[in-house]
């Protein structure tokens, strides 16, 4: 697991080159960027800028660059290349932004120099205003440069194999100026003769080391009781000197970041004692159950395939469009080609206005241009396949370019919400901007935009950015596992060929239960979940608790939660009725990982595993290797349901080759889940039938005798045998 900083929509940057241990070159040490927002802006709300390149310089600080016209590119820089994505950084907000993840040579590094080029614009009082950077560079054909300066006269130490966060200190108020002295907040900008720029340089600090503690020390999760107003909730964190960061007001779930120096026990106690709140908790930080090994790929990394019998599986079915996979996760490359075409499009969230703009013309001769439109195979589902077909897809000049970046990019407008007495009215003052966004819920799901999953860290449409520190490949895997298209002639094969995945990034535990009401809402018939936390009572042994799987490389630091025996049974209480809350995915099979610590969850008077513990009527997936438990793996003879290959497997790259191995419960999870679906797709008697999906899926487990009395079902999943029925005696009672 990497740990989740709380973040808001980030000028961002997608390197080539993975942050996980087992990829990086002896020599290297692993680099995550932040701009640390230390203050809200006054009279700005959000700042765009795109950036090119990251710069790198070592030992010595290069010489200060002018003003205008400079020789950006030093001999001595170390040039990072990556695809530029420009973002927004709301200002309207303190904390953390994510910049980016990178491998960076080790060594004492003097300085960074960010490359930025135009799109770059301020939002002053709703109206967007070129931005300036203050230094132009000559050799490049970037507009300009930001500079992220150390503190003091200190470099900054990469060490190999080592991760180093870099906070860039940047206050709106100081570091974004308007020249001209006559101008006014609300004022024409521009038209005064002046401009907008932002500084060439920030104060760049080193992030200490995490402790490995999982929990949030400023933020606690309140869960309102129905009927609570906007207005009471507003007070009650106005006086704790407390701000709203999150809300979802339809399960009355708010985020509070507490001022500095509170005590967070107090906080929670406060909170949870309010007549109006229904429990208040800490917030968490999300582990994400992988491990990373040694580079060893090989042909033996798809025998997992073989091990559940996928190609036996395959000769009854190879899945169907017509299921949904919703995956709850983080760091979707929502651009790779082998899994493109089985990215979910919500086809009641396309606006008409961008398919009569590109041109489609009306194919089912209904008498209008709409979604319908959109399905080349007649099949009755809207695929990326379908929009390369038909040569509509957004942004993209190609069908081969054809992906969920070209018809959104995160940055969001204004939402025009639906009217009515049932908000059922979708509005109608909508107006295009990138690709397919209208700035409108079309489909009165609450959520503007929303074609392609939903991002619940930075509530945007865009799931493809990763939590800072996490491993940039996670969700990206775990989707691929599910369904990477099969017999397409690249990279490898998912367990469900076809299938409709629909990715949700959920950075912490206030987002995760949004995160599946919204996939119930989508009617999702499977979510994956290979994110947890362990809980445990003060004293309990954890020896066998791998040091990767919660995120601390050292292992003599602070595991899981340690609580007391009062706090522990408070936790236990909590997790119920929060887990009460996710009433939208009754209709869906929640498939979720054990975690790498290697306990026996039966245990739960001294360790509990969370969602292990509350989702007792899914399906709870531990990590095998050659028929047994590998030794990372958490285990139950009534508390974990089933075991799936988890050990060296392979990696899908964001070419959509393969690579790795990896290995996790966060790997086996989509196996299982995978499998469900495929199951489904071939009978679809099962829909809507969770418990008879789980049941089917366990009884046809094959039973091995290291597994026995480890797990419900004693067994490894067997895809094919679940798909034929082999078993027909039930072994979980369903309604």
């Amino acid at each position: 697991m990497f740990f989740a900083r709380q973040l808001r929509l980030a000028l961002v940057i997608v390197t080539a080159v993975l942050l996980c241990g087992c990829k990086d070159p002896p020599t290297d040490g692993q680099l995550v960027l932040y701009i640390d927002r230390t203050a809200v802006g006054q009279n700005v709300s959000s700042v765009s800028l795109t950036v090119e390149r990251v710069l790198l310089f070592y030992d010595t600080p290069p010489a200060a660059p002018m003003h205008m016209g400079t020789t950006c590119l030093a001999p001595a820089a170390h040039s990072l290349t990556f695809t530029p994505i420009s973002e927004v950084i709301d200002t309207t907000m303190t904390g953390d932004v994510f910049v980016g993840a990178m491998n960076a040579p080790a060594g004492n590094l003097a300085e960074i120099r960010l490359l930025v080029d135009n799109p770059a614009t301020v939002t002053e009082h709703s109206l967007e205003r070129p931005l300036h950077p203050d230094v132009n560079c000559d050799d490049l054909n970037e507009d300009g440069l930001i500079r992220l300066v150390p503190t003091g006269t200190a470099s900054i130490k990469i060490q190999t194999n080592t991760l180093t966060q870099i906070a860039a200190q940047f206050d709106p108020n100081r570091d974004v100026v308007h020249d001209d002295p006559n101008s006014v907040p609300g004022g024409n900008g521009d038209l005064h003769g002046g401009r907008w720029s932002i500084a060439s340089s920030l104060n760049a600090v080193v992030i200490p080391p995490d402790d490995g503690t999982i929990i949030i020390p400023d933020e606690v999760v309140v869960r309102f009781k129905d009927g609570t107003s906007v207005a009471q909730i507003q007070a009650d964190a106005t006086a704790r000197g407390a701000t709203i960061i999150r809300s979802w007001p339809a399960t009355n779930y708010y985020t509070f970041k507490l001022p500095n120096g509170a005590n967070l026990q107090q906080e929670i106690e406060y909170y949870d004692g309010l007549s109006e709140a229904d429990f208040a908790l800490p917030n968490n930080r999300l582990q994400y159950n992988a491990i990373p090994n040694d580079p060893q790929i090989g042909a033996q990394q798809m025998a997992y395939l073989d091990e559940i019998s996928a190609p036996a599986a395959w000769d009854h079915g190879t899945g169907s469009y017509s299921v949904i996979v919703a995956v709850t996760d983080s760091a979707f490359e929502l651009s790779n080609p082998d899994l493109v075409d089985n990215f979910f499009i919500n086809k009641a969230e396309i606006p008409p206005a961008a398919l009569v703009q590109e041109g489609l013309t009306d194919f089912n001769h209904d008498g209008t241009v709409n979604a319908d439109d959109l399905d080349a195979d007649g099949d009755g589902f809207i695929t990326f396949a379908d929009l390369k077909a038909r040569n509509v897809c957004g942004a993209a000049s190609s069908a081969a370019q054809c992906n969920p970046l070209a018809l959104l990019d995160g940055k969001g407008t204004t939402c025009k919400l639906c009217g009515g007495a049932n908000h059922d009215v979708p509005p109608t003052d909508c107006s295009l901007g990138y690709g397919w966004q209208d700035g409108c819920d079309n489909d009165c799901n609450g959520f503007c935009d929303d074609l392609v999953g939903w991002n619940f860290g930075d509530n945007s449409n865009n799931p493809r950015y990763q939590m800072p520190g996490a491993l940039t490949f996670h969700g990206t895997n775990t989707s691929a596992f599910v369904g990477a298209v099969g017999n397409n002639g690249l990279g490898g094969s998912g367990i469900s060929w076809k299938v409709r995945i629909l990715p949700l990034s959920v950075l912490l535990r206030d987002t995760i239960i949004q995160g599946w009401n919204y996939a119930g809402m989508m009617h999702a018939d499977v979510i994956s979940a290979s994110v947890g936390f362990f809980s445990y009572l003060q004293g309990t042994d954890i020896h066998g608790c791998s040091p990767e799987a919660i995120g601390n490389t050292d292992t003599s630091g602070t595991l899981p939660i340690n609580l007391s025996q009062d706090k522990f049974n408070a936790e236990k209480d909590r997790l119920q009725r929060e887990f009460k809350d996710a009433v939208r995915i009754n209709g869906a099979l929640l498939v979720n990982a054990a975690g790498n610590c290697q306990f026996n969850l039966d245990d739960d008077a001294h360790v509990i595993e969370w969602p292990s513990y509350v989702n007792t009527s899914g399906l709870r997936v531990a990590a095998s290797s050659s028929g047994s438990l590998t030794d990372f793996s958490a285990y139950g003879s009534s508390s974990v349901d089933i075991a799936a290959p988890g050990y060296l497997l392979p990696e899908i790259l964001d070419n959509g080759s393969l690579g790795g191995p990896i290995s996790g419960t966060s790997f086996a999870t989509p196996i299982v889940a995978g499998s469900a679906a495929l199951l489904i797709g071939t009978d679809s008697s099962l829909r809507g039938n969770p418990c008879a999906v789980a049941d089917r899926i366990l009884r046809n487990a094959d039973q091995l005798s290291p597994l026995q009395g480890q797990l419900v079902s004693g067994g490894r999943l067997n895809a094919a045998a679940a798909v034929l029925n082999t078993n027909t005696t039930p072994l979980r009672s369903c309604p």
